[in-house]
This record gives structure tokens, sequence and C-alpha cells, in this order.
């Protein structure tokens, strides 16, 4: 949904929706953290988009059609908007996406924040409303303290316990500030702060496995009996080629 040099929010309402988002591999790591709104966002949800019918309207009548081809033309931008991309195209399939986000994001007649939509990877899951992902556009994707480079902070990935170390990863954080913070005068307008980040929800999850959702379609064999071609020699019928 971003251009290249733009940043926006992704994020999901369920972890395990964060997670098949990034398509981890096997064996890899993945961190989830959690934030938190601090006000009320305006987004679009794009499920609700499939929905959208003609009421009201006699299929004679010329206004059953403009109406008509401007929901399917909606509905099916939806779809699109959602479709999964193999990392090798994502370059030119995705411009589509980003040229819809970017002028949803400027428009001042809606006014919106982000886009709210069901997860390409967890489709079994669509059926809960629960469970989407959400884009903030770059306006409404800031982040509190984000740009504050005062508040240190102690991480430690492993403990040590006779000898042995093992996993356990850890945040030490304090509210006093170590270093002065020196505001940088500049003509841009920053950004709002729309999310907090939560340092109690963050988790790191080893990948043990990959369950894939199918569905099957058996092909159909059909054996027809042979039949045997006739060859035919135009050097011994008698005709020249052309007259073949």
């Amino acid at each position: 949904m971003n251009a290249r040099g733009i940043s926006v929010f992704y994020g999901a309402t369920s972890r395990k929706n964060a997670i098949s988002e990034v398509r981890p591999p096997v064996g890899s790591y993945v961190a989830v953290a959690e934030f938190a709104l601090l006000r009320t966002v305006r987004l679009l949800d794009l499920s609700s988009l499939r929905g959208l019918a003609v009421n009201g309207f006699s299929r004679f009548d010329p206004e059953y059609l403009l109406r008509y081809e401007r929901s399917s033309f909606i509905k099916n931008l939806s779809r699109k908007l959602v479709m999964p991309v193999v990392p090798e195209l994502e370059e030119a399939n995705y411009l589509l996406t980003q040229a819809i986000a970017d002028y949803l994001s400027t428009s001042e007649r809606y006014d919106l924040d982000g886009i709210l939509f069901s997860s390409a990877q967890k489709p079994k899951e669509n059926i809960d409303p629960s469970v989407r992902n959400i884009i903030l556009f770059h306006k409404s994707s800031g982040v509190l303290n984000a740009d504050r480079r005062c508040r240190e902070a102690s991480v430690d990935m492993y403990q040590q316990d006779d000898d042995i170390s093992y996993f356990a990863p850890e945040i030490t954080t304090t509210p006093e500030d170590f270093r002065r913070e020196y505001k940088v005068l500049s003509s841009k307008k920053n950004r709002e702060d729309i999310l907090e980040l939560r340092l109690d929800g963050i988790e790191i999850h080893k990948i043990e496995g990959v369950d894939y959702s199918t569905s099957e379609k058996t092909v159909t064999h059909y054996l027809t009996e042979g039949r045997t071609k006739e060859v035919i020699s135009h050097a011994k019928s008698g005709y020249s080629d052309d007259e073949f």
C-alpha cells in the first residue's frame, strides 16, 4: 500500500495474522509487538465492499445499469487490493494498490486514517470480523516517543544459569532521561502520535512448522478409443503437390 520511501504502519488484529503476513520460513524467529491506539481512527473496511448490491431500482431503469457497473467495479477493486502477490512480481503488481492508497490517504472528502481488510494468508479466519489486517497511512502512523533519542533501554537475549545459557529475552527501561533531548528546528510538519508500543506486549515466536489450507480439484481423465490414421502418399497418387 505504500510507495518506495513512504512509510506506513502494517498491523493485524491477531498475532497469528501478523506472523502469517511476513511469510516466515521454518526455523526463523518472528518478533510480534502489541500497539495501543491513542485515539479513535477512521478506517475503510474493504470486506464490507464485497456485499454491495443495487436495490430499489428496476433492471429496466437506466440508473440501475450505472449503479450496477459502479458496484461491480468497487467489488472487483476490493478483491484485487487484497490478492496475494509473489515477491518476484511485487514491484509491478502493487502499483494499483499504491495508487488507490495514496488517493485515499490524501482525500479530504473521506478523511481516512487507514484501511481494514481481510488477510489473504488466513482465508478460513476471514469469517471472524475481529480477525483483520490494518494499514495506517503515513499521516496516521506516528508512534509515541519514536523520535526520542534520550531514553535508554537494556536488552538481554540470553540468561545465564550454571554455565548454561538459554534463550530468555528481556527489556529493562527507566522513565528517567539520561541525556538531554535536543530539538531540531525544521519546517517539516510532525506527524500526530496515533500509536504507542506496549513494552510488556512483545513476543518472539519460533516458527516450528507451517500449515497449509487447500481446496482440492480432481483432474478428470478420459481414455478414448484409438483410431488408425491412414497415411496417403501423394507420390503414388499421381497428383502433383499443388493439386494434392
